[in-house]
């Protein structure tokens, strides 16, 4: 894993926090932005070292809205799919190297971090 900026982990954090607030103060109908949510979760978990099911991401939205934008992540090769458990049907989600790039990139501009704190 290639070394984040110093901080990062918690820019990142703090930004979820600040959307699932958001969420629960005009509900989540208002500011849906699935595959933002999915690229976020994904790179605060890669921060953590924490890894990803894509059933985990129920809180995002509905189970069948997750699987079309991760579907969409994939095709756009900014995320990886990685089957734990064919019987279970369990699969693990992370971020491309080059997803990656991209977030870190965004997350140091301070442009770019007030555009996506909204």
């Amino acid at each position: 894993m290639q070394a984040e900026p110093v901080g990062l982990a918690e820019q990142v954090t703090s930004l979820l926090r600040l959307r699932r607030a958001r969420e629960d103060a005009f509900g989540h109908e208002l500011f849906s932005d699935p595959a933002w949510d999915i690229l976020l979760e994904l790179f605060s978990a890669r921060l953590r070292r924490r890894s990803v099911s894509l059933g985990s991401l129920n809180h995002v939205a509905p189970a069948s809205v997750v699987v079309r934008w991760v579907s969409v992540l994939v095709e756009r090769g900014l995320v990886i799919g990685k089957v734990v458990s064919p019987v279970e049907l369990e699969c693990r989600l992370e971020l491309t190297a080059a997803a990656v790039t991209k977030l870190v990139a965004l997350f140091q501009t301070e442009s770019g971090y007030g555009l996506v704190s909204l």
